[in-house]
């Protein structure tokens, strides 16, 4: 009896040594410790550096604790844009990556994606990259959906494009040909085979335009991109597209014409663009004499400027003749005279002879062609409203 007591003293002291129970009804033996985690369970990262302290730009909010996620959504090549030494950033889907210089060399580490917690309970997800000694090199921000681009830290200084998202850009952007300044037409409802001055369109390099309405309108801006019309065999046609500031369309042009100096608007033509050239004087056209019942207006270039004489006769023996000093307006679109225009009465005697009165000699007029007809605007009595004159030589 004391032999099994003694022996069960013993037994006692080494389970409270090791922290082991004894279920003495199936005889096994159990850990009183916490078991270890399974493979399956996710872990928190003990060594997440500090976004913030990335050797780039301001990168991700400190936050005390961060997950394990998945980085496959950036796995790829990404090329840096908006600077000269473009660099190469190469993530792999075993977690490593490669930062190939322009001039030669290259990083290399390992990135992670690390969930980060907000005070207020939400979250969000940065890609981190960490260089071979542990040190963070940059964070990116993940993005919801398909991400093509990476934008560092909280003020995007480092930006990085999928080289297949920039190859797209790339081809969505190609307006090299429609760069320049260009006369905007439209075509004229009553004769569909003449086009109207209606305004004024410049294309830049960087994907803008302005258009300057000849209706006195205020300007308009806006960005121009290629776009495509697909068709269900799979066809894709490219053309010219040009957008609002506030994104809404407003008109395209098949990139492809027979003219690379005139762009027809639409499927229909209803409107074009037409290449105003360097050495081309949109007053030419002006130049020469025009005709309307009895009236005649001749133009014709006058030091900087054109001179305007219009003969109206009343009859055989009576003329009324308006001559008009102009200069041509900024934007192309008129000539004009500004109070310096003048009305002389001349009355023919049988014998040859002629009496000239000077009705003013503050006259105002304005000229414009639309549609190659010319228009006489007087402002002094209003002579020649709606009459359309025809260039006659």
């Amino acid at each position: 009896m004391k032999k099994q007591i003694f022996a069960i003293a013993v037994l006692s002291a080494v389970i409270g040594l090791t922290g082991c129970s004894i279920n003495i009804n199936d005889n096994t033996v159990s850990s009183a410790k916490n078991p270890a985690p399974s493979v399956q369970e996710e872990t928190v990262s003990s060594q997440t550096a500090d976004p913030a302290s990335a050797s780039g730009s301001n990168a991700a909010v400190s936050t005390a604790q961060t997950a394990s996620a998945d980085i496959q959504g950036i796995v790829g090549i990404w090329n840096e844009t908006d600077v000269p030494d473009s660099r190469t950033l190469t993530v792999n889907a075993d977690g490593t990556y490669q930062l190939a210089y322009k001039g030669g060399g290259a990083q290399n580490g390992t990135v992670k994606a690390e969930t980060a917690q907000n005070p207020d309970g939400s979250s969000y997800i940065w890609y981190n990259f960490y260089e071979t000694d542990g040190k963070l090199w940059e964070g990116f921000q993940k993005h919801d959906g398909t991400q093509n681009d990476l934008y560092s830290g909280q003020d995007g200084a480092i930006h990085f494009v999928r080289a297949a998202s920039a190859n797209a850009a790339a081809a969505d952007t190609d307006i090299t040909p429609i760069v320049g300044e260009w006369y905007y037409q439209e075509k004229n409802p009553q004769d569909g085979t003449v086009y109207d001055n209606a305004g004024f369109v410049t294309i830049c390099a960087n994907c803008t335009y302005s258009f300057q309405p000849l209706n006195g309108s205020a300007l308009k801006k806006g960005t121009i991109k290629v776009d495509y019309d697909e068709y269900p065999n799979g066809d894709r046609i490219p053309f010219f597209a040009l957008y609002e500031n506030d994104e809404a369309f407003w008109i395209g042009a098949y990139c492809n014409q027979n003219d690379p100096d005139i762009y027809y608007i639409g499927n229909g033509g209803t409107a074009r663009l037409i290449r105003q050239k360097g050495d081309e004087n949109p007053f030419d056209e002006y130049v020469g004499q025009w005709q309307c019942d009895r009236c005649t207006i001749r133009i014709a270039e006058q030091g900087a400027g054109y001179g305007v004489e219009i003969h109206w006769a009343d009859s055989s023996s009576e003329d009324n003749v308006w001559t008009y000093p102009c200069t041509c307006s900024d934007d192309g679109t008129y000539m004009e005279c500004l109070g310096t225009g003048t009305l002389t009465h001349i009355v023919t005697a049988e014998d040859g002879t002629e009496e000239r009165t000077i009705v003013y000699n503050d006259g105002e007029a304005k000229f414009n062609i639309k549609g190659g007809t010319l228009f006489w605007q007087d402002c002094k009595e209003d002579k020649g409203h709606q009459m359309g004159f025809t260039k006659i030589g």
